[in-house]
């Protein structure tokens, strides 16, 4: 993690974990790409005051992790989060400020998620990520993440439609036995 270059205008963006003085410049990018309507679960309209405490309390829980993007104004650019269940996984998830997408600004919040998975007891990572954000699979992809299955018109969207879902995962303990049981 650190201060590193952001993409092909050299811009500086630097990751680090979030805290709770991040919350409101974090719901306030969240709020844009959510308006954007096509790549986040949450659609606009959502309770900000009830997320804004959410977020708050998240940054001092053992079992979730948080990290922002900020460039060189001091902006936040991006946030992803991960919450381990208490079976040890451990789900995620992103969002990147328009203007910063496609600048490796997604790929150092996923790789900080990853590096800090192992302390928090996780043995494995997953998400769900909209079939028509390529992108973001291909990123995903990029870190190990395998197409674990696909929701079927799994979630219904506030207008009404009905949208599938990929189920991606990445087992970090490769080493404890699976399950015995053929099937």
């Amino acid at each position: 993690m650190g201060s590193a270059n952001g993409g092909a205008n050299g811009d500086s963006v630097i990751v680090r974990p979030i805290a709770v003085d991040d919350v409101d410049a974090v719901l306030a990018m969240f709020g844009a790409v959510v308006d954007e309507g096509i790549w986040l679960g949450t659609e606009p309209g959502f309770d900000r005051e009830a997320r804004r405490e959410r977020m708050a309390a998240a940054v001092g829980d053992p079992s979730r992790r948080g990290f922002v993007a900020i460039d060189g104004q001091g902006t936040v650019v991006g946030n992803a989060s991960m919450a381990v269940a208490g079976y040890g996984v451990a789900d995620i998830g992103m969002a990147v400020a328009d203007a910063w997408r496609g600048r490796g600004v997604g790929g150092r919040l996923l790789d900080a998620l990853v590096e800090a998975a192992p302390a928090t007891g996780a043995h494995k990572i997953a998400l769900e990520v909209w079939p028509h954000n390529q992108r973001a699979i291909a990123l995903y992809r990029s870190r190990g993440f395998e197409v674990e299955g696909r929701l079927r018109r799994h979630y219904r969207r506030s207008d009404g439609e009905l949208w599938d879902a990929l189920v991606m995962g990445l087992v970090l303990d490769e080493g404890s036995p699976g399950s015995p049981h053929a099937g």
